[in-house]
């Protein structure tokens, strides 16, 4: 395995060892240990001349940049894997949520999830729709029609999050007589 990093002012490539040595030390292994994996150290090696060995590895600046490089690729590929779940779930919620075979209640669970999501309502916040089924005298195709208006005025809205005054969050139309009292 080649090192991706040219020859410059006369310093030489990273060896397979010591490129191996850089994978381990950025996947989270102790230096030492990566070393010891890296090198085929053998058992009767003082643990001395061990951690000697890896401190000088870990002082050369091409072993450092590698395993920075190394680090971020992880984490750039960590993140990458976030948002494809992330959109995958979402694309799930918006399948469950329009899908008329499901029964309302999973419909209305997907579309407050799907909310929350989009933080369009904040879990545990002064701007959440609440709504109960069980005590509200309508079907739950009107409910459902209903929380999917909702979010679509939330999403049109700019202004919506941040109608605050002295700690009192106001409803987006101030002359709307249906707005919930916070």
């Amino acid at each position: 395995m080649a090192s991706n990093e040219p020859v410059t002012n006369g310093l030489k490539p990273l060896t397979p060892k010591a490129l191996k040595f850089c994978e381990l030390v950025a996947k989270g292994q102790r230096v030492s240990e990566a070393y010891c994996n890296s090198y085929e150290v053998q058992y009767n090696t003082k643990k001395a001349s061990i951690h000697a060995a890896a401190g000088r590895l870990m002082g050369d600046p091409r072993v450092r940049r590698q395993i920075e490089r190394l680090k971020e690729k992880d984490a750039a590929a960590v993140f990458q894997q976030a948002v494809g779940l992330r959109q995958w779930t979402l694309d799930r919620l918006k399948d469950e949520a329009t899908d008329k075979e499901n029964p309302p209640a999973a419909r209305v669970t997907a579309l407050g999830l799907l909310a929350r999501a989009s933080r369009l309502i904040e879990s545990g916040s002064q701007q959440s729709v609440n709504v109960n089924v069980a005590t509200v005298n309508r079907s739950a195709s009107e409910i459902e029609r209903e929380l999917l208006d909702r979010l679509a005025s939330l999403t049109t809205d700019s202004h919506a999050e941040n109608d605050a005054v002295d700690g009192e969050i106001l409803p987006a139309d101030p002359g709307d007589d249906d707005a919930e009292p916070t």
